[in-house]
């Protein structure tokens, strides 16, 4: 298991991207306190842990174009609404869904460790804030590979610090990348308002180096209604999946979204709120299906 880790100094605040695995850019003097954990191998055992339910949605029959199973989940740093902090219970609701993509949101360091053992995942954690002494942040965990990693830093000075990570992921064939976009945006008005354009900006999701190639982003978004601020800037750009996810016990509220580029398809989509979903987080995980479609498997290789 892949374990990429990357810390974010508070005061840090400028978004370029960091590349952390395979690539060559290099920070600039403004990240002089920028701490660039190294890659970890994971002290897993052969067999160790529950290994998470086969992918129903992923697809390698011939003639079918892949499909992909993803989850965006704000686990509340793992603390449930019976006030029990309980990563492995987290873990068995992402089991039971098997996703081949998961984006975590509010989740601490070791928490996005021991979940991604659990699930026998690779995973990668994107550190924003330092919170009750925690590295917090947002994670992605994948049952495939992932090629390569950026983090970028999206807070506002005398807020609480955010960063929009992004994995490089590899499709099921092999041949093939999937950029997934991870992010938990800020709590104000004009807090969002500057992180969506931040998004949307050649720096991230419009970077042209990843514009012929499938895009996700996942998170939780801080935004009551699609037609604020967020949604305006992102759904030019990208397709838009919400569903109510929040509070968890009566969701009414679809703070949690799926914007997917449109060389990608729509299968389906649910919140998940059987087994202890309802009380494990204050969210409900939102679960989709998306395709790949014939042009983009065509015109994606690696």
């Amino acid at each position: 298991m892949l374990i990429a880790s990357l810390g974010l100094a508070a005061s840090c605040f400028s978004f370029p991207a960091i590349t952390t695995q395979h690539g060559s850019k290099q920070a600039g003097a403004h990240f002089s306190e920028l701490a660039l954990a190294a890659t970890i191998p994971a002290l897993r055992r052969p067999g160790a842990g529950n290994a998470a339910a086969p992918s129903q949605a992923t697809s390698h029959a011939a003639g079918h174009a892949p499909q992909l199973r993803i989850v965006t989940y704000n686990i509340r740093s793992c603390k449930g609404l019976d006030g029990h902090v309980r990563p492995d219970r987290i873990a068995e609701i992402l089991r039971r869904i098997g996703a081949d993509v998961i984006a975590l949101q509010e989740v601490r360091a070791e928490q996005a460790a021991e979940i991604a053992q659990q699930l026998g995942y690779n995973v990668f954690f994107g550190h924003a804030d330092t919170v009750h002494g925690y590295n917090f942040g947002n994670a992605v965990l994948t049952r495939f590979t992932i090629r390569d990693t950026h983090l970028y830093p999206i807070g506002v000075p005398g807020r609480q610090q955010r960063a929009c990570l992004r994995a490089d992921i590899a499709w099921p064939d092999g041949d093939h990348t999937l950029h997934v976009f991870a992010v938990h945006l800020g709590l104000s008005v004009a807090e969002r308002r500057e992180q969506a354009e931040r998004l949307a900006s050649q720096q991230i999701l419009e970077d042209p180096s990843i514009q012929n190639e499938p895009r996700i982003l996942l998170g939780d978004f801080n935004e009551k209604f699609n037609h604020q601020d967020v949604n305006r800037n992102l759904k030019p750009l990208l397709q838009l999946i919400g569903k109510k996810s929040w509070p968890a016990p009566l969701p009414f509220v679809d703070l949690d979204r799926v914007y997917f580029s449109r060389d990608l398809k729509r299968r389906s989509a649910h919140v998940y709120r059987s087994d202890s979903a309802w009380f494990a987080s204050d969210h409900v995980p939102l679960v989709a299906v998306l395709e790949q479609t014939t042009a983009a498997s065509n015109g994606n290789a690696r």
